[in-house]
């Protein structure tokens, strides 16, 4: 999403557990050094585009000339690369060691995503919801136990449902039920009935 949508990405805050929007950049410099891990070269900005430091001091990323003062490459720009370089070059009026270090950027760094292959899974639309929670299944390689909301959700999705959507509509009205507990609980509990129905 960051690097196609234009948009500030939504995402989870670890502390406060509330969506919030973020910008990704990527500060030039530190992504050129050998001795700097590139994850530490990407910096997370507020959906403002100004960065308050540890320190109290601001950093301004809210024009793109700030952009190329500070050397932060916005990470929303990758497939659009060309356009924000000539602007970049343009602002330092074609300095040598400026032409040299954005080169260096595009050949070490933004062409591996542009050449970069994201594997797809395509399934069919007769395919039975059970099948597609075994591939979603299978396919997970996030390191998380999956729950059973989590497959419930996958299984919906072929139907151009969001399971996931729905439920947030509906949470509210549920809360008694649930009565302090989550959403799996509820979804085990619904299967072992469904289960002794049938007998």
């Amino acid at each position: 999403m960051v690097l196609l949508s234009g948009q500030p990405v939504i995402i989870k805050d670890y502390k406060t557990q509330k969506l919030i929007k973020k910008w990704y950049y990527l500060d030039i410099a530190k992504s050129l050094d050998n001795n700097i891990d590139r994850h530490s070269a990407i910096i997370a900005f507020p959906e403002s585009k100004r960065l308050r430091t540890f320190s109290g001091e601001i950093i301004d990323c809210s024009t793109p000339e700030n952009e190329y003062k500070l050397g932060l490459f916005p990470l929303s720009k990758i497939f659009f690369f060309s356009e924000w370089r000539s602007k970049y070059c343009k602002y330092w009026q074609y300095d040598a060691q400026k032409l040299e270090l954005i080169d260096t950027l595009e050949i070490e760094v933004l062409k591996k995503f542009e050449h970069y292959q994201i594997p797809v899974i395509q399934l069919r639309d007769s395919l039975p919801k059970e099948a597609v929670c075994q591939v979603f299944e299978d396919t997970n390689t996030s390191g998380c136990d999956l729950n059973y909301f989590d497959l419930m959700s996958s299984s919906y999705c072929a139907n151009d449902f969001s399971l996931r959507d729905d439920w947030k509509l509906r949470e509210a009205h549920f809360q008694q039920l649930l009565n302090g507990s989550d959403i799996n609980k509820l979804l085990f509990c619904t299967i072992i009935l469904q289960s002794y129905v049938k007998l």
